[in-house]
């Protein structure tokens, strides 16, 4: 397993492809994932006793680092075969992802795990708003011919957005998704 901190203020900009412009931000996210299968990948294939195949790559994230993670298994599951987006962020970023999702052969991906909780935001609008958002991700999947028994979508009681919530949903996803 290899972790990849994030850009600490660069964050909202290297982990979104869509620019934002209500909100100043974005537009990175493409280098950023050329930098994972171009440069840290191929180091990690070269340096350790990895299998490289797709279908032993997982990628995932939370929040941002969750939609930078669905993203770079659509548009690249010849290196990443696996997706596991927990409190996935698509509010931000006008459908592009959904879109994007529509448009390509996410076939070949072999797993895909998403969460979001039920009170990620504070008011009980926003909260699911970011709920719908999700769910509109997982039937773009469904729509896309995504088979429904490699895609697992949990929607977490309770859950925050918020390292808790990820640390406390993350085995039973982890266990899922390799097995």
């Amino acid at each position: 397993m290899v972790a990849v901190d994030h850009g600490e203020t660069e964050l909202n900009n290297e982990y979104n492809v869509h620019i934002n412009l209500e909100h100043h931000f974005g537009g990175k996210g493409k280098d950023y994932l050329t930098f994972l299968t171009d440069t840290l990948k191929p180091w990690i294939d070269e340096t350790f006793r990895t299998q490289p195949e797709p279908e032993y790559t997982l990628i995932g994230g939370s929040s941002f680092g969750a939609y930078i993670s669905l993203y770079a298994g659509v548009v690249r599951p010849d290196v990443f075969g696996k997706v596991m987006a927990f409190s996935l962020m698509v509010w931000q970023d006008e459908h592009t992802l959904k879109d994007l999702i529509g448009e390509t052969d996410v076939s070949s991906l072999t797993k895909v795990y998403l969460n979001i909780g039920d009170t990620e935001d504070k008011s009980p609008r926003g909260a699911k708003l970011l709920v719908n958002y999700v769910k509109d991700i997982h039937e773009a999947l469904l729509s896309n011919g995504f088979p429904e028994e490699r895609l697992r979508f949990d929607i977490i009681e309770g859950g925050k957005h918020n390292e808790a919530t990820w640390k406390e949903t993350f085995p039973e996803a982890f266990k899922w998704i390799i097995t």
